[in-house]
């Protein structure tokens, strides 16, 4: 849900966008989840979108690190991801301007804010990039809010909690689980029947309406 946003901004006139054959920088959380992320990105179409910008001369990744020995951040950590940003800042991007950066977890996403912000991005002269985010974690929301990062992705605790529960109760019931999906999951031995709930993108014109009006979170703890 994430690299598609990069097509569908427009990249006029929104303030974290600017692409043409601009550039782009990749982080993808935990090496060691190597699996379940292989879903969660590949499968999302994320890696697929950012190749095929490549290919048409969209998207620009300066470093050429992709694949995730490369962009992988180890334990999901945002100081790991801080320091790779600051990083690649210094030797890629010294004289160029960072468009973008693919970030599948909030948490990664305020640590590659703040190294962006260390070399002057986050003014009316140089705003922010483009960068995603993962969760609806509450400082990422204030971080969109303010207008630092772009987006986020929200996935709703609550109907997965209670998805799980029927699911789990169903089996121990001795009763067929409900599902939604017979397609999407193959682990290289079977299909795995699963039940899909609908994630959301958050960015700065709905997150009001999504977070707070769903009651998921308070207007006063997203101020």
């Amino acid at each position: 849900m994430q690299a598609p946003l990069l097509d569908d901004l427009g990249f006029g006139n929104r303030q974290h966008a600017g692409f043409g054959s601009h550039y782009h920088q990749v982080v993808i959380g935990d090496d060691v989840a190597r699996r379940t992320q292989a879903v969660a990105v590949q499968r999302a179409a994320d890696v697929a979108a950012v190749g095929e910008g490549q290919r048409s001369g969209k998207l620009v990744v300066r470093s050429k690190q992709m694949g995730m020995d490369k962009v992988a951040t180890l334990r999901w950590d945002p100081a790991t991801a801080q320091a790779r940003m600051d990083n690649l800042l210094s030797a890629f991007y010294t004289n160029a301007k960072v468009n973008a950066v693919l970030s599948p977890y909030d948490g990664l996403s305020i640590g590659i804010l703040s190294s962006l912000r260390g070399v002057g991005y986050g003014t009316p002269q140089q705003p922010f990039p483009y960068v995603s985010g993962q969760d609806a974690e509450v400082p990422s929301v204030k971080s969109i809010i303010r207008g630092e990062q772009y987006s986020t992705i929200f996935k709703d605790t609550r109907e997965l909690a209670k998805v799980t529960v029927g699911m789990v109760d169903a089996v121990l019931g001795g009763k067929q689980p409900q599902i939604n999906d017979t397609k999407t999951y193959n682990n290289g031995v079977k299909v795995v029947p699963s039940y899909l709930l609908k994630p959301v993108v958050v960015d700065k014109s709905n997150w009001k309406e999504i977070l707070v009006g769903s009651g998921y979170y308070t207007e006063a703890q997203l101020k």
